[in-house]
């Protein structure tokens, strides 16, 4: 492996993950606070932004903006810059950017097959080149950190032009209409236009069968293969070429396939600080403009239209953080049928068969008409650890089958990422069943296979890399793939155990103090350096059983967190750590809470106390974010918090104090659990007549009244005579479930909101956002609305419920209002 001085530190970790949060929203927070908990986040690699549109796509000017040049400024107050490797966000997070913008500044011609559209993570891994505005980040092999065939291969083809693409296409679909002659036609120009192009001979070569022109079918097929062409499972399978097999010239070019797959790069561990150059391999870089140096980068949770609910979501997190090292024996399952999604994805899966039971890894292709199975799911299995399927629509349930913790499964389709579409089956259907990941297109991908990963990713996956490093090896244009899930998820790494030999945490520490590091290795997976981090920022390596003397003056008083990573020697370079908490008391500054309250209710006021020296102000901190000030009095103090700001679930607060001299002391971390708010009743009155009663008033003072069926939009379509002035909507809403909800607000204008009796602060609303948001505690049934809208032009309102079920627009049956309104 090629790479100059200086060790890769990888394999994943919570001291190289930044989570990003909208603070704005009750179930982002809640989210994160699940996440933080789970993967034991160092308390500076959270940033939680505000103002942030997340329903579906926002512009990719607005993501600069908004989202990656805060990022940007964190990692660089923090000094992370150089030790962040992975970004997850938490939910309430836009899944799609819409990238014209880029496109059109570079004069770049509107393709289809290469969309307008990209993902949230995939535009946060090339985040280098995006922030420059650097279209690269749209190329099929960009990323190169992806893993290589190794097996010697033709020269490489000419690319095909964006104009031949789409002449491609129409031969691909020409064909597939049975329109043969056609499909000659436009294959016979592509191959004259690049005769070194395996894919356009191997097309050719499925025409002239179809046609019965054997021996040109022969002589097309051979020039494919020879070309490099690889698929193995598609030649076997395709209904044209099969007519070929019986031919003794068949099996002869058929066996030239075996060697061109493989042997692949290895999974190697994954750090941000690294350039990874054109064949794969790391090469130490401190510039910060270096543009191939990546993020990996996964959305912890989509919450949102078809989504998941807050309950799966805390489930598959759990299940997958559990996962870690525990190497199960479960089965990796390649769907293979005659669709062109499943078609796309079978150029590696005998190789990814045999590279899974090389190691000792179970791993079978299902064939559609196979022993009951249809070759969508796989039917009647307890045991699945992958699965790689290639289908538009599916029904988990009739599959009678099971994920094991930890487990990838993912589908090939059109839009398998794209929510706000009303068909296909969403990517999230796999996290419902429990997966650690999954994965889908934003936008239309054309089955184009450089924008899905090979079935190769669950043998990275099985080496022990990370889920996100996984993917990210596997997929070689991953700009428009949307990966959700824990990236850190790590069924198959093998952890070292770590612990401080010297000095004792348990005692105050002043002065220099000497650190002593002891690391006990997985069998078979040696260490090579131990980091040392303090209060989640790199401070040096030293090596297992060295010494480390650590000069403690300069920081300030109070609590601390020293953590121990031990980093192995192999490729994956798993990390494992251990963390303590310590004291330092070279200052005799001190700050403390008063016994504080362990847990209140969500909407309740949070009320924190406690004791400092001589000090100006009082900060209470949830990681690096200020949550109130207070100045103390004769060394007291007394702060009350929202907790409405926190989110649900367990939540670390600290006290900072900030003396006259400059000087701070840090108390140590008081936990709150916020609990969900008492559930509101729902109405008795079921006796209603569909949708919100509408009472609009035009700007020349007349009145109408209207039924309003649907908050998912424009609110109707007609004109009226005069600019709407107010639109007063009320009835009631549905809730299909106990639990805790989140109504989110997106429009233009002001609006005022009423729930259940009760009303909460008027929203400022564009249609281009940010949303509003509101967290409620709701009973099953029915409940009071009434919304208020001053509208900025036509009258524009989507009312989302998620939370305790997943989540919906406002329409249909969900809406009703009595008739005497």
């Amino acid at each position: 492996m090629m790479m100059l001085p200086g060790a890769i530190m990888a394999g994943g970790g919570p001291e190289t993950t930044l989570l990003v949060v909208n603070a704005d929203s009750p179930l982002s927070l809640t989210v994160a606070n699940t996440y933080i908990k789970e993967r034991d986040l160092p308390t500076n690699h959270v940033v939680w932004l505000e103002n942030i549109p997340s329903l579906a796509t926002l512009d990719i000017e607005t993501f600069r903006q908004r989202i990656w040049q805060p990022i940007q400024a964190h990692l660089d107050r923090e000094q992370l810059s150089e030790e962040i490797d992975t970004i997850a966000y938490s939910a309430d997070f836009p899944y799609a950017v819409d990238f014209k913008r880029d496109v059109d500044a570079f004069q770049l011609p509107r393709i289809k097959y290469r969309g307008e559209i990209g993902s949230l993570t995939g535009l946060t891994y090339f985040a280098r080149r995006v922030a420059i505005a650097d279209v690269g980040y749209l190329g099929l092999g960009t990323n190169r950190y992806y893993r290589r065939n190794l097996a010697k291969q033709p020269p490489a083809s000419s690319a095909l032009s964006d104009a031949a693409l789409v002449t491609y296409k129409k031969g691909e679909q020409a064909l597939e209409k049975r329109k043969a002659a056609e499909a000659l036609q436009l294959f016979q120009g592509l191959t004259q236009a690049y005769p070194d192009h395996p894919r356009v001979w191997y097309h050719l070569a499925r025409t002239l069968a179809a046609l019965d022109r054997m021996d040109e079918a022969m002589q097309a097929l051979r020039k494919a293969v020879a070309l490099g062409w690889n698929a193995d499972l598609l030649i076997l399978n395709d209904p044209y070429l099969q007519k070929l097999q019986p031919r003794g010239d068949f099996a002869e070019v058929f066996n030239q396939i075996t060697g061109y797959n493989g042997p692949f790069e290895l999974a190697q561990g994954f750090r941000s600080r690294y350039l990874w150059n054109r064949w794969a391999l790391p090469i130490r870089m401190n510039t910060a403009s270096d543009l191939d140096r990546y993020y990996l980068s996964t959305l912890l949770a989509y919450t949102g239209i078809r989504g998941n609910s807050l309950a799966e979501v805390d489930a598959y997190l759990a299940s997958a953080a559990a996962s870690d090292g525990s190497h199960p024996e479960g089965t990796v399952y390649l769907m293979e049928n005659d669709n062109i999604r499943s078609l796309t994805r079978q150029r590696y899966f005998t190789t990814t068969v045999r590279e899974l039971k090389q190691r000792g890894h179970s791993a079978e292709i299902l064939r559609s008409g196979q022993d009951g199975q249809d070759g969508i799911l796989a039917r009647g299995r307890d045991d699945i650890i992958g699965l790689v399927a290639g289908t538009d629509r599916f029904r988990w349930a009739q599959a009678n089958s099971r994920l094991l913790p930890g487990a990838i499964a993912e589908s090939l389709t059109s839009y398998g990422g794209h929510f706000e579409k009303n068909f296909q089956t969403k990517l999230t259907a796999f996290l419902r069943q429990g997966a650690a990941g999954s994965s889908g297109a934003v936008a239309e991908p054309f089955s184009i296979p450089e924008k899905f990963p090979d079935a190769l990713l669950h043998v990275y996956y099985a080496d022990g890399s990370s889920l996100a490093e996984a993917f990210y090896q596997s997929v070689s244009g991953p700009y428009q793939l949307l990966i959700v899930g824990d990236p850190l998820a790590r069924p198959f790494a093998a952890f070292a155990t770590v612990a401080l030999s010297a000095p004792d945490p348990q005692q105050d520490w002043r002065g220099t103090v000497t650190l002593q590091a002891t690391a006990i290795p997985a069998e078979g997976h040696p260490v090579d350096h131990i980091e040392l981090w303090v209060d989640g920022i790199h401070l040096t390596d030293i090596t297992p059983g060295g010494r480390y003397p650590w000069d403690t003056t300069g920081l300030s008083d109070g609590a601390h967190e020293l953590r121990l990573v031990a980093v192995e020697a192999g490729s994956i370079e798993t990390r494992s750590y251990r963390k303590y908490a310590v004291t330092l008391v070279n200052h005799s500054r001190q700050v403390a809470f008063d016994t504080p309250v362990t847990s209140v209710s969500y909407g309740n006021e949070i009320v924190v106390s406690g004791t400092t020296g001589n000090t100006d102000r009082i900060d209470i901190l949830q990681g690096t974010r200020r949550l109130a000030s207070a100045q103390p009095v004769d060394g007291r103090w007394q702060l009350a918090l929202a907790s409405q700001t926190l989110g649900l679930g367990e939540v670390s607060l600290q006290a900072r104090a900030h003396h006259r001299d400059g000087t701070t002391v840090v108390s140590p971390p008081a936990t709150i659990t916020i609990l969900p708010p008492a559930l509101r009743p729902a109405s008795r009155d079921t006796n209603l007549q569909p949708g919100l009663a509408g009472r609009i008033q035009l700007q020349d003072g007349a009145v109408l009244h209207r039924v309003i069926t649907k908050l998912e939009g424009p609110l109707w379509q007609e004109k009226y005579p005069a600019p709407v002035a107010n639109v007063t909507l009320q009835g009631q809403f549905k809730v299909p479930a106990p639990g805790f909800y989140q109504l989110i607000f997106n429009g233009a204008g002001r609006l005022s909101i009423t729930i259940d009796g009760i009303s909460y602060a008027t929203a400022h609303l564009t249609e281009q956002g940010p949303e509003s948001y509101l967290g409620l505690g709701l009973e099953e049934g029915w409940h009071d609305i009434t919304l208020a809208l001053s509208p900025s032009g036509q009258p524009y309102l989507k009312v989302l419920l998620n939370g305790a079920q997943p989540g919906n627009y406002l329409g249909d049956h969900q809406l009703g209002h009595r008739t005497t309104q």
